[in-house]
């Protein structure tokens, strides 16, 4: 990982954010980050209306390697940053407890920290990889970003390879914070605040306070 050019600080926007330590050009790789937690979505699964994390929760229990890889990564839920469970995901989740002879504690626990450190990355156009990046998912979300993470890889062979780079979208001040863009449609996509919030609030449980 590579991250020297930011830290990890309380953010006005939400919870914890990354800020950069010093001036970035614009173009400039911020950091990148690989990952060893990842689940590549299935079509049948994008029509779901289950969260992200779900899935990636789906895959731990069922490859032993890769809890084996989460666990390792000691990552805890920082309560005071977490978030409530959708009727979606509380529904999901019950119904892999029930299949695999699970706690649904034991699942919800899990939930909670994937909630807190996973990312989507896409191969256009309907190809996803849902990963944990413990520090890649601590940059917020901006409707005025001014960084963009490698979501939408350029060749298939630069979406398997796990890796995440964040790049600058414009210049960045020393003390201001690094945010992406956090929505798969592009941001012209969209004509108006409130249909912003309307896929943050599906996908990601927040919404936005200005465009």
């Amino acid at each position: 990982m590579y991250k020297p050019k930011v830290i990890v600080r309380d953010s006005d926007v939400h919870g914890l954010g990354v800020f950069a330590k010093q001036d970035i050009e614009e173009g400039e790789i911020i950091l990148t980050e690989r990952s060893h937690v990842f689940h590549y979505m299935k079509s049948h699964e994008i029509r779901i209306k289950a969260s992200d994390a779900c899935f990636l929760v789906k895959k731990l229990i069922e490859k032993k390697a890769m809890m084996k890889q989460f666990k390792q990564l000691k990552l805890n839920c920082d309560e005071k940053h977490s978030v409530s469970m959708p009727d979606a995901d509380n529904r999901f989740l019950r119904r892999l407890s029930y299949e695999n002879k699970l706690p649904f504690e034991e699942l919800r626990d899990i939930w909670k920290v994937v909630c807190q450190y996973y990312m989507r990355i896409t191969f256009p156009p309907q190809t996803f990889r849902i990963q944990l990046s413990p520090f890649c998912n601590r940059l917020n979300h901006s409707n005025n970003y001014n960084a963009a993470v490698g979501h939408a890889c350029r060749s298939y062979t630069a979406f398997l390879n796990n890796i995440v780079v964040v790049a600058a979208m414009r210049p960045i001040e020393a003390g201001e914070e690094v945010t992406i863009w956090y929505l798969p449609e592009h941001r012209a996509y969209y004509a108006d605040l409130s249909a912003i919030n309307h896929d943050l609030k599906r996908l990601y449980g927040f919404e936005s306070q200005s465009l």
